[in-house]
This record gives structure tokens, sequence and C-alpha cells, in this order.
């Protein structure tokens, strides 16, 4: 009889709320848009939680503010290391030993903090479809960008987020699993044109309250 699989970590990188989400104008202050990417955030992490197997949610960030609400959901935070700041790549290598370090077997998944329409049957989906030893991606909704990292190796995966990072996973070998996401994996909120589709689509809980 086969041993279960391990269940799986998300890992979930934050830019600190300051910086994020500048280029949503549309919200109005400053401050509104780090409560908005906040929320987002938060979201995201209760998707994440919610979803079957899903072990553990880990968010690695240098905001303080981040790890304290995270952590109020349930989910781990991890401090951002001063000597690898704003390296996104380096920040997630070290989230991903972090981890195995703790949690050797574990299965891992990366996913952006911005995905704010992410539905946990959706995540679900995407994760049962990653096969045994392989690395996974999910392209984003524009079909550049990288929305999902999945890997049930237990060995920390190379990512190689930047301009055009679906196609430098593709290179790298990993398996394509755009095909197993819907638009909520898909759909990080860059720009105004992806805000306004994540409204039409369905927001997450905390941040539909924030706009009430």
């Amino acid at each position: 009889m086969d041993a279960p699989l391990p269940g799986w970590t998300v890992i979930v990188p934050m830019k600190p709320l300051t910086l994020a989400k500048s280029r949503l104008t549309s919200v109005g202050r400053r401050d509104s848009i780090a409560d908005l990417a906040c929320a987002i955030a938060k979201d995201v992490v209760c998707a994440a939680l919610a979803t079957p197997r899903v072990d553990s949610v880990v968010v690695i960030s240098r905001d303080a503010d981040i790890q304290h609400e995270v952590e109020a959901l349930g989910a781990d935070s991890v401090a951002e290391p001063q000597a690898i700041l704003g390296d996104l790549n380096a920040v997630l290598t070290f989230a991903q030993d972090r981890v195995l370090g703790i949690a050797p077997h574990a299965s891992l998944a990366i996913l952006p903090g911005d995905l704010a329409t992410l539905q946990p049957s959706s995540l679900h989906y995407l994760l049962e479809n990653t096969d045994d030893g392989e690395v996974g991606f999910v392209a984003d909704h524009l079909g550049t960008g990288t929305s999902a990292l999945t890997c049930r190796r237990a060995h920390p995966v190379a990512t190689m987020f930047g301009q055009d990072s679906a196609q430098a996973h593709s290179q790298a070998g990993y398996t394509d699993l755009t095909n197993y996401a819907d638009l909520s994996v898909r759909l990080d909120i860059d720009t105004e044109d992806d805000w306004q589709l994540a409204k039409e689509l369905g927001l997450g809980p905390n941040a539909l309250a924030l706009l009430a």
C-alpha cells in the first residue's frame, strides 16, 4: 500500500505595505492602498488555510504589520533577512530552506500575496494535479508571469521570478500546470485593469469588507 503524500506548505512572499500596489490609483490615498494590499494578502492566506491538504501557510515579509496580521489568522511568519532584502528569488530560497528545516517531507507551493480572488477549491484542484516528483508552474492571466509554483520533491525550488518568468520556468523544465488553474489562481493584481477584473470575478471577504 502506497504511503500517503505529505501535506502542503504554502509560502507567500509579501512586500512592505508601504510599497505594495502603487499602480492602483483608483483606490485613492497611499494608506488606503496599503490597507487594501493587507486585506488581499489576508484573503490569500485564508483561502490557502482553507484548502484541503494544506498543512500550513508561511508568509515571508520584512513588514511587521503583515507578520502580525497573518499570525492572527493562523499562518506562520518569517522575517525577510536584511542581507537579501528585495531579492525575491533569494528570499524564496531562504523561506523554503526554513520550511524544510522544520518539515523535511513537506510538499511546497509558492503563491504571490495578491491573488485577490483565490478560492480554496481552485487551489486544491491545482495541488491535486501536481504529480509526485515534479516541479510545476502556473502562468499568470497574461501568460508572461508566474502565479504559482508547486513541488512534491521536498527540496527548494529554484525560482525565476522577474520579467517573463513563465518562460523561464518552462525553459528550466518545470511542468506547465496552467490548464489546471482557473482565473482565481492566475489573476495577480498589478494594474488597474487587473483590479477591475478581480472585482468582477469576486474578491475575498477581507477586501470586500474594506470596500464596503
